[in-house]
């Protein structure tokens, strides 16, 4: 890709867990609950090492990082545990 120079790319997954549970619950919710779902990257490392070439890590920040977790219900913790 040395045509192109210097690409910053950002990217947005779940991991191993987060997959099965999109899988168990929000496809059939969706009526998709036979649907297949094989990516998911457990690391921004493990995504980047599968790459090759010169790519790295910048940044990995968990999705809810920044989000206040006060108040929130129990199984909305759990789920963002999960996603973090």
């Amino acid at each position: 890709m040395e045509g192109f120079g210097n690409i910053e790319l950002v990217f947005d997954t779940v991991n191993k867990s987060g997959v099965k549970m999109l899988q168990k619950k929000y496809m059939k919710q969706m009526g998709h609950g036979d649907a297949r779902m094989f990516f998911y990257a457990d690391s921004a490392d493990d995504l980047v090492s599968s790459l090759g070439g010169n790519a790295r890590v910048l940044a990995e920040e968990p999705y809810y990082r920044f989000i206040k977790r006060n108040g929130l219900k129990f199984i909305t913790k759990q789920k963002s545990a999960w996603i973090s």
